[in-house]
């Protein structure tokens, strides 16, 4: 029975670094919400700042140069801006909820006591592997997907154990 690790043990590393695993696609899912949030909003200031240089132009060409911009058309361009204004709070509003949560968040995260995830996991690297096909086709199917989006030096450590 030495070196031989029972399944329930494997089952249980898996499953940790799965939930952790999880916790670092959920936080990078919610910055990534931010960032498409911050350049939406960023791309309708641009839209409006350049409806506001058309509205200042055709205003300057109204009375410098005499040319004809109805009051019509000064609306509708005054009433795209507010429009913009508006969908860019609404945007802001909801970048400025996806801030405080992922705040709040990292906050609790920093009360955790943090689990002790890799050292277990390298802990179970150091210990002597005898082959056993279903513990070992377990944590190949399971764990090296796993690997794949942890540490390069943590991939490595698990090819090794792999052997």
């Amino acid at each position: 029975m030495h070196g031989e690790l029972p399944v329930s043990i494997i089952d249980n590393l898996v499953n940790t670094i799965q939930k952790e695993v999880g916790k670092v696609q959920e936080k990078s899912q919610e910055m990534m919400q931010g960032f498409n949030l911050s350049n939406q909003i960023k791309e309708l200031e641009r839209k409006k700042n350049a409806r506001l240089i058309e509205i200042g132009r055709a205003i300057f060409d109204k009375y410098e140069h005499q040319k004809e911009v109805t009051e019509e058309t000064l609306k509708d361009w005054v009433a795209e801006c507010a429009a913009l204004d508006h969908e860019m709070a609404v945007l802001q509003a909801e970048l400025d909820q996806t801030k405080v949560k992922t705040i709040q968040m990292l906050h609790q995260h920093k009360k955790q006591k943090p689990k002790p995830v890799i050292q277990l996991l390298l802990a179970l690297l150091a210990m002597p592997v005898v082959p056993l096909p279903t513990v070992t086709n377990h944590f190949v199917q399971v764990v090296v997907p796993l690997s794949k989006t942890m540490v390069p030096s943590m991939t490595a450590s698990i090819a090794v154990l792999m052997k």
